[in-house]
């Protein structure tokens, strides 16, 4: 079970025009045991992509910054929460994407999220599927990236395993990749993150997320001995748990 990230976290997580806020956050991670599952199908255009690894990654990231966080399902009462981060959530009920849609704070959403619902129907009008509307997006083509290739965005980010063409209804450009598409987009209080980043660059993201929305980022050693997770544990990779 995660119940805390590591201490070795890396330096240099600073995003372009982030400052330090002093007010504590309450942060939710979206886990659903279901999406797992379900993102481990045959004939997915992602083959590379795991669940619980993509879950793990944002967890760690807001331990680096010393953020507290607490795993809930995506039906969950939202309402103590500031922030709801939803990493690869799949396969979601129209119920669950219901209660995340209007989530009165800062939802944050990344890629293969929202594509099915809960009997793996895929969902019509194109994606985010049943998150689109909320984002001020729609996402084009996916296009995985080959092992091993990453791509650093316009934020000085870098960038791997996935990518997709994404196409703004609404939503500004957080960050483009080199060819100046859209790679992270903000809609209001909703951020779409459409490329998987790496460990002091997602660090950076929530940084800057938590910034926007009034939240939390401590830079102080004490600080950091706060993080932790509250809510259902994560399995270790191959428990089948």
């Amino acid at each position: 079970a995660l119940a805390r990230c590591a201490a070795d976290a890396p330096a240099g997580t600073a995003w372009p025009g982030v400052a330090a806020p002093a007010a504590t956050a309450r942060v939710a991670l979206v886990w659903d045991p279901q999406a797992w599952w379900a993102l481990q199908a045959p004939g997915l255009p992602a083959a590379e992509i795991d669940y619980l690894d993509e879950v793990r990654r944002v967890h760690a990231a807001l331990g680096d910054l010393g953020v507290p966080v607490e795993l809930v399902p995506p039906g969950a009462d939202l309402a103590p929460f500031r922030v709801v981060l939803v990493p690869a959530l799949y396969c979601v009920s129209d119920a669950d994407a219901a209660n995340l849609n209007t989530f009165a704070g800062t939802l944050v959403v990344w890629y293969l999220s929202g594509l099915v619902d809960e009997r793996l129907r895929a969902r019509t009008g194109g994606h985010p599927g049943a998150f689109r509307d909320r984002l001020g997006i729609r996402v084009e083509q996916f296009q995985p990236l080959p092992p091993g290739t990453e791509e650093q965005l316009s934020t000085g980010a870098l960038a791997g395993r996935w990518r997709e063409s994404v196409v703004c209804r609404g939503a500004e450009v957080i960050a483009e990749y080199p060819d100046g598409a859209p790679a992270i987009t903000r809609h209001r209080d909703s951020w779409y993150v459409s490329t998987g980043l790496d460990r002091r660059g997602l660090a950076g993201l929530l940084a800057a997320v938590l910034d926007a929305a009034g939240g939390y980022r401590p830079d102080a050693p004490e600080a950091q001995a706060r993080a932790g997770t509250s809510g259902p544990p994560l399995p270790r990779v191959g428990s089948g748990t």
